[in-house]
């Protein structure tokens, strides 16, 4: 299995969503109002600039795509839970996993973000961690072609 920069928060010290984030969002997405649910979600939930946020609806497809998948917000936020709290993650949670991981994150993320793939590679039975200079969270999607190497190795090996 091989994972990109987890949604985890495990560092008390790194940005964390606000208090009354699930609800927030859920609120947002019953009321169908779309946009401001992905507005609120990356800037918000994710962190991301609110400039990129702008810059993104000046891509109409892109903007479509994320308004349109806006209902399954509140599934992403249910299924990462405590897991954005700025703990360590609970090691009981992650010991059956038994299948050899690889968990990537980019040079260019934030160190919390790194922190995380880190703890979580630190907890799973038979994990490693890679850091993939020059690469951000956008990656999967900017660049993936960058990633290549790194999952060949994993898999090949």
């Amino acid at each position: 299995m091989a994972l990109f920069e987890p949604p985890f928060v495990v560092d008390e010290r790194d940005r964390r969503p606000p208090a009354g984030f699930d609800e927030h969002v859920e609120a947002l997405v019953a009321a169908d109002r779309r946009a401001e649910a992905v507005t609120y979600f990356m800037t918000q939930g994710i962190g991301m600039p609110a400039a990129f946020v702008w810059g993104m609806r000046l891509m109409p497809r892109t903007w479509s795509s994320m308004k349109a998948m806006a209902s399954t917000i509140p599934y992403d936020v249910a299924i990462v839970g405590d897991t954005r709290a700025g703990k360590p993650l609970p090691a009981d949670r992650w010991h059956a996993v038994l299948a050899p991981t690889l968990v990537l994150d980019g040079g260019k993320s934030p160190e919390g973000t790194r922190r995380a793939s880190a703890a979580l590679a630190d907890i799973l039975p038979d994990a490693q961690h890679r850091t993939i200079d020059g690469l951000s969270h956008g990656a999967v999607v900017m660049a993936p072609k960058k990633l290549v190497p790194a999952l060949r190795a994993f898999y090949l090996a």
